[in-house]
Parts: structure tokens; sequence; C-alpha cells
């Protein structure tokens, strides 16, 4: 129940920042790293590499084996046994080196997958601002225009100037009228885009009212996805050489250790001859093999 309760206090808190907080940048980073579900799958796929380097050791099936002989003489021998293989040492090692190198690229790729959304969030998060920007900048032009317009329809009427200043007016008023129509659609295109990086159907109410000249981006952000992208493929090369040790040592021989315990028990004895060593007789014997590839 407390996990509950704090799960659903986490949800609670991130849907109503959402609704009625200003979101920063960072804020809208953190919450599309939180949601995405391609971050999510990443980070299942770590989990997975770090439980399969817990089976690196991966012996053969144990054998048990229940054997009887009635030829011995009159007397039944039950024998009872257990054999176990195993690779040498190196194998293991080198097996659980293999998990760890594929792990380490599942944390490269999740490195990618953070690093993209990052950039792909600032890119719309900016993108917003842009919008909302030109169209505050088209409304001051709206009203100019609207102004314009309207003192040139006073001067045609009075004959203090000609029907063209007039039709310019009013074609420019139209063509701001038509700017803003898109600027609007575009605006809604570019909330649309946030939305779907953060996961969320709610309304964003963004921090920053205006755009802010900052230091190039380009750079910082383009080094953001390269760096993470060139240790991935660094790491694809980590785990090739790991599997190509792992290939060389399932060439090593393989050790194959038993124990056996034979039980002498009496029997029919028509020839009169005395198996009965001692009374339960037991001998026990060791085995020990070698698999040579």
């Amino acid at each position: 129940m407390i996990f509950l309760f704090l799960g659903l206090s986490f949800l609670a808190t991130h849907e109503g920042k959402a609704q009625g907080t200003p979101l920063s940048l960072q804020d809208c980073i953190h919450i599309a790293l939180q949601n995405n579900q391609q971050v999510k799958t990443a980070l299942l796929e770590v989990d997975q590499g770090k439980a399969l380097e817990k089976s690196a050791f991966d012996p053969g099936k144990t054998n048990l084996m229940l054997t009887q002989d009635p030829t011995g003489g009159g007397n039944i021998d039950n024998s009872l046994g257990i054999t176990q293989s195993f690779a040498l040492p190196g194998l293991y090692k080198s097996q659980k080196q293999v998990f760890r190198q594929q792990t380490l690229l599942s944390e490269r790729g999740k490195a990618i997958t953070e690093a993209e959304l990052t950039r792909n969030v600032k890119a719309a998060y900016y993108n917003y601002l842009y919008g909302r920007e030109k169209i505050r900048l088209l409304n001051y032009l709206d009203s100019v225009y609207a102004d314009f317009a309207r003192k040139a329809d006073i001067r045609q009427k009075t004959g203090e100037t000609s029907n063209l200043e007039k039709i310019t007016a009013q074609n420019k008023y139209q063509e701001v009228q038509l700017l803003k129509k898109e600027a609007e659609a575009d605006i809604k295109l570019y909330e649309l885009a946030l939305q779907q990086l953060m996961n969320t159907t709610q309304s964003l109410l963004l921090q920053e009212n205006s755009l802010i000249p900052i230091s190039p981006v380009s750079a910082i952000d383009t080094s953001a996805i390269i760096n993470p992208t060139l240790d991935y493929y660094a790491q694809n090369i980590n785990v090739a050489n790991s599997r190509t040790k792992l290939e060389r040592a399932k060439m090593l021989p393989e050790i194959t250790l038993g124990y056996r315990h034979q039980l002498v028990i009496s029997g029919f004895d028509p020839a009169k001859i005395n198996r009965d060593y001692f009374p339960g007789t037991r001998i026990a014997g060791l085995e020990l093999g070698v698999g040579v590839p």
C-alpha cells in the first residue's frame, strides 16, 4: 500500500505540474525521460543484461544412476552413482564477460535514446517558444496594418489619396491575417510534438514567455548525440572481442567427476561362494574423466 501511495503521489505531482505549474525546459526533459516508452524499454534491456550476468556459471546436467547386477555369483550388486561435468573456469569467466559487455552495450544504447529524446524535447520546446513569439509579432503587425487600413480608408473617402493606398493597406492586413492562421496552426503542431515526447495529453504551460539569447546549441546537442553513438559502436567491438574469447574457451577440455557406491546384498548362492565380505558391505569408487574437443 505504501508503494502504491507513493506511486500515485508521484504521478499526481507530474500531472499537476503539467496542468497548472509553468514548465521549464529541464522539467519537460525530466518528464519525457520518465514517461518515454523507448527509454523504459532500454532500461528493461539493461536489467535483462544484468540478470544474464548471474547465469554465466552454467555447468551441464547432473547424472544420477542406479544399476543392478544379478550375475555376481548369486548376489545382487546394487550400485548408486552420480556424475557431473564441468568446463574449465576460463569458459565461465569468458561467458560472464560476454554478458557483461552486452549489458554495457545496452547501457550505451540507453544513453543514445536519452540523448536523442533530450535533443528532440529541446527542439520542440524552442519551436513552441518560437511559435508564440511569432504570433506575438504578428499580433503587433495586425494592429499596425489595421490602423493603416483604417486611416487609408478615411483618406480615400476625403480625397487625400487614391484608392490604391486603401487597397494596398487592406491587402497587407489580409496577408497578416493569413500569417496569423498559419502561425496558430504551427504552434498547435509544436505543442502536440512536445506532448508526444513527454507522453502526456495535458495542455502545456511553459515557464519562458519568449526566446532568449543563448550560446550556440547545435554544437552542444550534436556532441551529446555523437559521443554516446561513438561509445555505442566502440562497445560493439568489445562485445565482438569477448565473443571471440568465448569461442576459443569452448575449445578447452571438460572435466567429469563421479562418485559410485556399490552395495553387495546376499542372495541365492548355489555354489556356496560366500560373497558377503562382512554385513552391509559397501564399496565406494570415484570417477574422473576428461572431454577433449
